[in-house]
């Protein structure tokens, strides 16, 4: 009994001279030197930090900074591949390099190591995206970019995982936009569904909280296109209720197409949808200032149900819009001139009349350039 207490006090006594190791960015600046010197690739990585961070003379050096990404890089440490790839993309610390910048990212990409957090699964998500477009050198393989973003797995932030739902989307829209095949589609429509899902479960605090309203908004959009298009090349009888959940969706979070969309949808009873100008006003009325489709809209059945007065307001606004396109500034020009001319929703004035005639008739409106042509010869 008491040789068995010897032998532990003496285990006891040898551990209690033993200390956890530390890690690197703990050392003085010499002990990390010299490690870092040694080949240890964490180290190497803290002694890029400290250069890059200018803890040695305030002063950020980026040149050294890179050498030691690079070295620990080499050694293959997720964090700093993934510096090494973006000061080459940046022409930060090193001279811009496109193909270094590929290989570093592809390095990153393929790293079978999960120590240093999700590097790889970013790496991947950002290749594949390059891969989607045919851009930075990378060859445009559409399958091969499905296959690496529904493969991969890691803890990356939302964001992160929001994009590569919003890749997905796009890769598989453009498969469908080839082959017009319905289940591309709906595959498509739904990882825009997931990216929306995404940017809805971010904390809003320390984020920009329009960004992630335009992020989800405009993933449902995007949806609701997708869903249009699998009802229209599907067999199977339409069935328009995820498109105009997506829509909707779209426009309660703001996005001004899905507003205008639905807008007009409910004003023209679409897509199994009750006629609801009330509803359609509704939603056309938020974005006629900045969408002029919906001033033509508005401004337009006012004029077929004889409601000039606020046909006048609405054609007025669109004259004045940027990015129309001159058919319906010219169409636009007409009606006023006839309004005018004839005293509807608007006291008579033939002057005004025939100036707005005569802008629509430059415009190119057929039927403005026939009432000039009358009025060129009548006087």
């Amino acid at each position: 009994m008491k040789k068995a207490l010897i032998i532990l006090f003496a285990i006891i006594i040898s551990l209690s001279g033993i200390q956890a190791k530390q890690y690197p960015h703990q050392y003085g600046y010499d002990k990390l030197r010299k490690e870092a010197l040694k080949g240890d690739a964490m180290s190497q990585y803290w002694m890029g930090k400290t250069f890059e961070a200018g803890r040695l003379s305030q002063t950020p050096d980026l040149s050294e900074a890179f050498v030691w990404y690079l070295k620990a890089a080499r050694s293959g440490h997720g964090t700093a591949q993934e510096k090494v790839y973006t000061m080459y993309n940046a022409g930060r610390g090193v001279a811009k390099n496109d193909a270094e910048f590929i290989h570093w990212l592809r390095e990153c990409a393929n790293n079978p190591s999960n120590v240093y957090g999700d590097e790889a699964f970013v790496a991947k998500v950002n290749l594949a995206r390059f891969m989607c477009d045919g851009t930075h050198g990378v060859k445009k393989d559409v399958d091969a970019a499905i296959s690496m973003l529904e493969n991969v797995y890691g803890l990356a932030r939302t964001e992160i995982n929001a994009i590569r739902y919003r890749t997905l989307g796009q890769l598989y829209k453009e498969k469908a936009d080839e082959t017009f095949a319905p289940e591309y589609y709906k595959k498509a429509a739904e990882y825009y569904n997931r990216e929306a899902k995404e940017w809805g479960e971010i904390p809003m605090a320390n984020h920009d909280v329009k960004k992630l309203q335009e992020g989800m908004s405009q993933a449902y959009m995007s949806a609701a296109y997708m869903w249009l298009m699998h009802e229209t090349f599907s067999d199977t009888p339409d069935d328009y209720t995820n498109m105009l959940n997506a829509v909707k969706a779209a426009a309660q979070k703001g996005h001004s197409g899905g507003m205008y969309f639905l807008g007009e949808i409910y004003l023209n009873g679409e897509f199994g949808v009750e006629k609801d100008v009330k509803e359609a006003w509704h939603w056309l009325g938020k974005v006629y200032n900045v969408k002029p489709q919906a001033s033509y809209i508005m401004a337009d059945y006012c004029y077929g149900i004889k409601a000039y007065k606020d046909a006048r307001l609405y054609y007025t606004h669109l004259i004045g819009m940027k990015g129309v396109a001159n058919e319906v500034l010219g169409e636009a020009y007409r009606k006023l001139a006839a309004m005018y001319r004839f005293g509807r929703g608007v006291e008579k004035d033939e002057t005004k009349a025939d100036e707005y005639t005569a802008k629509a008739s430059r415009l190119g409106d057929p039927d403005a350039a026939k009432i000039q042509q009358w009025l060129n010869q009548k006087f």
